[in-house]
């Protein structure tokens, strides 16, 4: 599964962040969103919140990063 290329779609400056509306929407496109609990996504969410500027963003390489070390995917293989 390649979680990469979605978050990419939304990463127009290709920076390695989207807001938390789009990671939500990317976690909703792999229909992961409904697999957790508004409990577990604020946390998820929270863990990878960084601050840019004056915004929060999700930082979604480092969560695909752990995503895929958890579930021992080759990193950025299909």
């Amino acid at each position: 599964m390649q979680l990469y290329p979605l978050f990419e779609d939304f990463d127009r400056v290709h920076n390695g962040y989207v807001s938390a509306s789009q990671f939500k929407r990317v976690l909703m496109e792999l229909e992961l969103w409904s697999l957790i609990t508004e409990q577990q996504a604020n946390l998820i969410t929270e863990v990878f919140r960084v601050k840019k500027g004056l915004r929060h963003d999700v930082d979604y390489p480092a969560f695909c990063d752990c995503v895929y070390d958890i579930c021992k995917f080759e990193w950025r293989k299909p």
